[in-house]
Parts: C-alpha cells; sequence; structure tokens
C-alpha cells in the first residue's frame, strides 16, 4: 500500500486489502475486527493514537469482501481538525493496520504499515 494521503477538512475513504504473508492469498476476514490507528510516533501504544478507526464502527470502516480481504475505512473532516488532531501538515504519521480474530484466545496482528500525511492546500 502506498502512503495515504489527504487534505485537511476533507472526507477520505481509504481501501486495503489484507494478504497473508507466507502465502500472498487474501486473508478470510470472516468474523475478524480491522482497526486502523494513525499515531504522532511509531513506538506509541495503540491507545495513544491520534485517529483510531474500527469495521465494529459502520461508520468508521467495513470489511467489504470477508474471503478477499477488502477493507475500507472513512476519514472526515473532524479527524483532521487542527484542535481534534494536532497533527501537522506535510508530515508523515505511521499508520498501523491490526487484525483481532474471533478464535478464542482472541489473537491481534498487525497486518501493514504505512504512513498518514495532511497535504497542504
Amino acid at each position: 500500500m502506498n502512503e495515504i494521503s489527504m487534505y485537511r477538512g476533507n472526507n477520505r475513504r481509504v481501501e486495503i486489502t489484507i494478504d497473508q504473508k507466507s502465502t500472498g492469498l487474501a486473508y478470510n476476514l470472516t468474523d475478524c475486527i480491522i482497526t486502523m490507528f494513525i499515531k504522532k510516533n511509531i513506538n506509541d501504544s495503540d491507545e495513544n493514537a491520534i485517529i483510531t478507526k474500527s469495521t465494529e464502527m459502520l461508520a468508521e470502516g467495513k470489511i467489504t469482501s470477508e474471503l478477499n480481504g477488502l477493507v475500507e475505512f472513512y476519514l472526515i473532516p473532524v479527524d483532521t481538525n487542527d484542535v481534534v488532531s494536532d497533527l501537522k501538515d506535510n508530515v508523515p504519521y505511521p499508520v498501523d493496520f491490526k487484525v483481532t480474530t474471533p478464535e478464542n484466545p482472541v489473537k491481534i496482528y498487525t497486518v501493514l504499515r504505512t504512513w498518514f500525511t495532511i497535504l497542504t492546500r
């Protein structure tokens, strides 16, 4: 996946495909939860992410094809508001995408890391 970029105050749909690293085949996302964490620093905990979106909340994201590993997330204008996010323009911030499995016990995997940048108008 390439870097994610958007203009401050805009809407942005982020589409990703989750593949199994060992086989290159799509990950079966049936009953999984996918979460996107945009962080200030690469070592920040998930709880300290500046923006968090999850497929548990339909307004934030959804799995569009469970068997093909397709997921989309929705960034809305308030996510990049100066006061709310404290994100600077033209600075790349780390983004982690994690899968939470329905297994017992639950397993959590970081399946993708990329960068997020707010562009200057």
